[in-house]
């Protein structure tokens, strides 16, 4: 076992635990001689002991450490993974490389959403590298349209079928996931077994690379837990959907950091396009698990290796021009950053397979993994409705409900005020505000009605603009010309109300509805 000197302290039991562990049990009254032993013994030998796999040191000699290897290490130079739960190593190896080529890669070519999975999985060491964002894509699909397929046959480029996880965990159990693949990429299976009321904190915390705060057993700060990574996950609704179950509803950050995109590649095939001549999708993904149970790991490998001799400013400078000829191909000059955001990440992935096809001389066609990365983006955006501001569209869209729900039933007409008894309307309950209609014509047919709405503010704050700023709300919807303001550019304006004098209100005008698909 590694023993580290902190684990010598008192009586030494932190250190005659992994003894015991390993099967040396010292005879009775001789526990004190080991740790003395211990204590007193002298070597030349120097090792740096890490809780993490991944990137350690800084530039040129900076090392990639896993559970049983490390990458780029000088000569003589010693570094352990020793992390403080248990040792796993999701990152074994079988077959060789060669075979993972043909009976996994081939497979994979005229596949976008296979070969899509597998650039994820050489798109994740270089996060660090780029100083890229953490992120993840979520394939939404019905189930046995070869959601978890896509997933083992990209997990198969890191490890054994086992590095696949459920997605059955506490938020103290993700936190380990995402630990033990710092650096690395995490597959994901079934988001509907993680509750709809953690989703969204989920992807926050996975995507910001930072676990929790804790205290020592001393009530000190620990040190926190952190990592880099890229994450594939699978679902049979998109995140909306699910944080919908528990009657939540996603921010534009967490829907930016986790991207839907359908898994049907739209070939009538579920997830895939190419079967290679086998006679039905199923009997394809039967052979893809069975390649990828016993050919797995040594493409990662590969890779790392690989990228280890190729790091620096000429790698760096490739990876950033195509992530950008990426953005310029697939995005507008007008489009907002949250969907640079998007398309920065599906560039990376992109451009990291095209690295991993020349490297690892893998059987894809010359731009074939930028094309899957770019044809998924596409869904993404359309999906999405576009590569405009999605905070801005999902407040534009809550007001619009709001006043569709409400705006017979608790506004009052301005025509009808329910202090003129000979004009009195419906009586209101819970009002809202007063709505006053106006025509474009005289002849006043229904098609011409246009409608007004003057909201109070207390019900402009806590329903209205829920969830959002209120300001930032109104401040948007005066830039449409939806909201007329005060003459001193106060967002709310003071109206003389029938029947109640002058008061502060937000005034809501029919361009609103302006643009409304």
């Amino acid at each position: 076992p590694i023993v580290q000197f902190r684990t010598l302290r008192g009586d030494g039991a932190a250190a005659l635990e992994m003894f015991l562990d390993r099967g040396l049990i010292p005879g009775t009254g001789r526990d004190k001689f080991l740790v003395e032993y211990l204590r007193q013994v002298q070597t030349d030998r120097r090792a740096r002991v890490v809780q993490r796999v991944g990137w350690h040191g800084e530039g040129d000699t900076a090392v990639y450490v896993l559970p049983e290897k490390t990458y780029g290490a000088a000569p003589g130079e010693v570094w352990l993974f020793e992390p403080e739960g248990p040792r796993l190593n999701p990152f074994k190896t079988r077959g060789t490389l060669a075979d993972w080529r043909v009976e996994v890669a081939q497979l994979c070519s005229g596949n976008s959403r296979l070969l899509f999975a597998c650039s994820v999985a050489f798109a994740a060491p270089l996060v660090h590298l780029t100083g890229a964002e953490n992120g993840g894509v979520n394939l939404i699909g019905s189930s046995g349209i070869g959601k978890t397929t896509v997933l083992r046959v990209g997990a198969s480029v890191c490890g054994a079928p086992d590095y696949l996880e459920r997605l059955r965990a506490t938020d103290n159990g993700l936190e380990q996931t995402f630990m033990g693949k710092c650096d690395a990429p995490a597959f994901l299976d079934e988001m509907g077994q993680l509750g709809p009321q953690v989703a969204g904190e989920a992807v926050y915390m996975a995507a910001n690379g930072q676990a929790k705060a804790r205290a020592t057993r001393t009530g000190g700060m620990r040190e926190r837990g952190s990592w880099r990574t890229l994450f594939l996950l699978s679902a049979e609704v998109s995140l909306a959907g699910h944080m919908a179950e528990a009657g939540k509803v996603p921010k534009a950050g967490q829907q930016t950091r986790l991207a839907d995109v359908s898994v049907d590649a739209g070939a009538g095939l579920g997830a895939f396009e190419n079967l290679h001549l086998y006679a039905s999708g199923h009997e394809f993904a039967q052979a893809l698990a069975r390649a990828c149970s016993s050919q797995y790991g040594t493409a990662y490998a590969g890779f790392v290796s690989r990228l280890m001799h190729e790091r620096g400013p000429r790698l760096l400078d490739h990876l950033r021009e195509q992530i950008r000829r990426f953005e310029r191909k697939h995005l507008s000059d007008a489009a907002e950053g949250q969907a640079r955001r998007v398309a920065a990440r599906f560039g990376l992935i992109g451009a990291a397979g095209e690295l991993a096809r020349v490297w690892l001389e893998l059987p894809w066609q010359e731009g074939e993994a930028m094309q899957a990365a770019g044809s998924l983006f596409a869904v993404w955006l359309t999906t999405r409705g576009g590569e405009g501001n999605q905070e801005e569209r999902a407040m534009l869209a809550q007001v619009r409900d709001f006043l569709t729900r409400h705006g017979e039933a608790r506004f009052t007409d301005w025509d009808r005020p329910a202090s003129d008894t000979d004009a009195r309307g419906p009586r209101v309950i819970n009002r809202a505000g007063f709505r006053r209609i106006t025509y474009e014509t005289s002849a006043k047919p229904p098609e011409d009605q246009q409608t007004e709405f003057m909201i109070f503010p207390s019900v402009w704050t806590s329903e209205v603009c829920k969830g959002f700023d209120p300001g930032i709300v109104a401040r948007l919807l005066a830039k449409r010309g939806a909201l007329k303001v005060s003459e001193d550019g106060r967002p709310a304006r003071s109206l003389t109300l029938p029947g109640e004098g002058k008061r502060r209100v937000y005034n809501i005008l029919p361009t609103v509805w302006a643009g409304e698909q």
